[in-house]
């Protein structure tokens, strides 16, 4: 279980320093190659929308799904044994 914690540490923290730099950053569209451009937007996600006329206790329900996926997803990763790959994975999608 040791790689799983260390994947989703490390994705976890990675994600909160990338928010927090772009967030303090001066750009709207950040061309990174040709392909590939970085653009800053504000999204509300859906728990403003969904539960827009209930904005409270939309907040708790979707506390209590995001707990749910994350149990489940801790509890799949403790059922495998010797996969060290797919134990990694599961981390970061739980990080």
């Amino acid at each position: 279980m040791r790689i799983f914690w260390i994947s989703a540490l490390i994705t976890f923290f990675l994600d909160r320093i990338t928010k927090a730099l772009i967030l303090k950053s001066n750009f709207t569209v950040l061309k990174i190659v040709s392909f590939l451009n970085l653009v800053k937007v504000w999204n509300t996600g859906i728990v403003f929308g969904l539960f827009s006329g209930h904005r409270e206790i939309g907040k708790y329900i979707w506390i209590g799904v995001v707990g749910f996926f994350l149990g489940a997803i801790f509890s799949w990763a403790r059922t495998l044994k010797n996969d060290r790959t797919l134990k990694f994975a599961i981390g970061i999608l739980f990080g």
